[in-house]
């Protein structure tokens, strides 16, 4: 017989710090290994016993073990994925989410009279991202807007705004989006968000027409609060 023992754990050291993952391909690789040798065991067995003498019922053997070991591999899969998900699902949230302050002196518009002050907060909600943007316009009446969104392309209503009443995000990338911008039906703009590799400074930039028919264009910069 071969004289090898089965159940034993291989030497596989786990470190705190290393992630599911690690611990799931080192139980995964001695499931493997343990079912391939039981294999070669079973065959010698028989082969001893007289070839196919108790074949089946090794065979039976063997089953049971593979049925096990499948089930322990299945649950081990989902188990590491869930985990992997919330992990993922961490590493994905959305960099515009929390407040930003307008940065007059790096914002720069052309066509268009500069705010006094704005400030724009995301928030992460069940129903998406919810926008709120406050401040003070250039010629010193408040600033009020709300919007909630999600990155499908689907057209969302925008409060507050007299140049544009709907809005249509998708993402270019991780940290980009562009945004378009509607008025009766009818394309008025487009904006393209994006937020700084280390997350501090949100650009968003402008081009588009006003209720009055005027083209305008714009780059304001926020600083994350």
């Amino acid at each position: 017989m071969c004289g090898l023992r089965f159940g034993s754990a291989l030497a596989l050291p786990v470190d705190a710090g290393h992630s599911c993952k690690h611990v799931f391909d080192a139980r995964l690789t001695e499931r493997i290994l343990e079912a391939a040798v039981y294999w070669r065991c079973m065959r010698e067995a028989s082969w001893i016993v007289g070839g196919n003498f108790k074949f089946n019922s090794i065979n039976h053997q063997l089953g049971s073990y593979m049925k096990n070991t499948l089930q322990t591999l299945l649950i081990g899969t989902v188990l590491a994925l869930g985990a992997g998900g919330l992990a993922w699902a961490a590493e994905a949230a959305d960099p515009v989410v929390g407040t930003w302050s307008m940065d007059i002196a790096k914002s720069k518009f052309h066509s268009a009279p500069a705010p006094k002050s704005q400030t724009r907060t995301y928030v992460q909600t069940a129903d998406g991202i919810s926008l709120t943007v406050t401040g003070v316009a250039a010629d010193g009446s408040s600033v009020s807007q709300q919007s909630t969104f999600k990155y499908d392309g689907k057209n969302y209503a925008i409060t507050g705004s007299p140049d544009y009443e709907m809005i249509a995000l998708k993402r270019v990338n991780g940290t980009t989006v562009r945004s378009e911008m509607m008025k009766g039906g009818k394309h008025v703009g487009v904006t393209t968000r994006s937020v700084s590799d280390h997350g501090k400074v949100l650009t968003l930039t402008t081009r588009g027409k006003n209720a009055a028919g005027k083209h305008y264009d714009m780059v304001t910069v926020f600083d994350k609060q």
